[in-house]
């Protein structure tokens, strides 16, 4: 009898959910979340940012914070890339890019005595709540003591890092010294608003920068951008020239575990065009904003410099499958064919 009575149960769960998604995440949900969100606490919309140096720490890698005078001595007079992680991201985020960077390229290069691309890695990590103006503003003003000291500067972006990272390239002069940036994953074209509908619903409601990576509510809708997203993109670069982008996009979303990969597929069979590639968050199309053709030649003349991989969210980047992306922490580095990629760029820097 009990167990029929937890037969029924389930189904109920099962047809609530089903009913809640297929609504398109409207006020059943916010009614529900109501109750959940009353006792989480303010959170913080100052931008906050500081640049981390990895450490080896037993059989992994920690990231420690530098001072201003520590973060101009890691850097003197060597090229730098930065890694910039994206929406509620930590450092940790980039641990297993910045293990094959270093085993797969930089360890490589010294090996055969070839010129180093780069010399030192370092992570941005930032609060990601407050507006993305003003955390770009925030990481403009901390890079300048990187260009101050250092020989070169590159970046490398994921998710709304990418946002973040145009827009001090294009709206505040950082176009001027730094050429290269590689975007993995970044809605350059925003993201639907439906898509942020069930996360959100169980998160404060102050969280500026997803409101500025809304585009429309459907994955069909590009003409709804919002503000952020019509400055940034309305014109073109005057680093039009300057500027070398690359841009990874993921198109395999079906990938996500358990009752995410549940919701995930009901969600985007519920968003319009079925056929719109995506990686679970951004779709193909926003991750190789059509947008970026007025801001860098390279990329509008070579279409080597945008990929598609059948890689969700998580994992193109280098998230493990642990936590949501496709390559297991026991697997080879080489394995992962997004790192794969940014290698095959990076080695064609000069």
């Amino acid at each position: 009898m009990v167990l029929k009575i937890f037969k029924y149960l389930l189904c109920f769960i099962f047809l609530m959910i089903n009913q809640w998604i297929s609504a398109g995440l409207t006020s059943f949900v916010e009614q529900i979340t109501k109750t959940v969100t009353a006792n989480i606490p303010p959170i913080k919309t100052e931008p906050e940012g500081v640049f981390c140096k990895p450490q080896k720490k037993d059989q992994d890698i920690a990231w420690i914070k530098l001072t201003e005078k520590e973060l101009i001595e890691y850097v003197k007079d060597k090229k730098v890339l930065i890694m910039i992680h994206g929406l509620m991201g930590y450092p940790n985020n980039l641990t297993m890019l910045y293990k094959y960077l270093q085993e797969e390229v930089l360890s490589k290069q010294k090996k055969e005595n070839h010129e180093p691309t780069f010399e030192a890695i370092i992570c941005y990590f930032y609060n990601t709540y407050p507006a993305i103006d003003r955390i770009s503003d925030l990481f403009a003003t901390q890079t300048k003591t990187i260009l101050n000291n250092s020989k070169k500067t590159y970046l490398i972006a994921h998710s709304m890092g990418g946002l973040v990272c145009r827009y001090a390239l294009e709206q505040l002069g950082l176009g001027l010294h730094i050429k290269h940036l590689i975007t993995v994953g970044t809605p350059h074209m925003g993201i639907p608003k439906d898509v942020f509908s069930l996360p959100m619903s169980f998160m404060p409601k102050n969280i500026h920068s997803v409101k500025d990576m809304y585009a429309g509510n459907k994955l069909t809708e590009k003409e709804s951008q919002s503000p952020f997203l019509q400055k940034l993109n309305s014109q073109a670069s005057e680093y039009y020239e300057n500027a070398h982008y690359y841009t990874i996009a993921g198109n395999k979303y079906s990938n996500y575990n358990g009752l995410t990969g549940v919701a995930v597929k009901k969600l985007y069979k519920n968003l319009g065009d079925p056929s719109e590639e995506i990686d679970g968050i951004v779709s193909v199309n926003s991750a190789h904003g059509e947008v970026l053709e007025s801001k860098s030649r390279s990329w509008k003349e070579n279409s080597s410099q945008r990929i598609v991989l059948p890689l969700n969210h998580f994992g193109i980047i280098g998230i493990p499958k642990e936590f949501g992306g496709d390559y297991s922490m026991q697997e080879p580095l080489s394995n992962n064919i997004s790192h794969n990629q940014i290698k095959l760029w990076i080695e064609t820097w000069k």
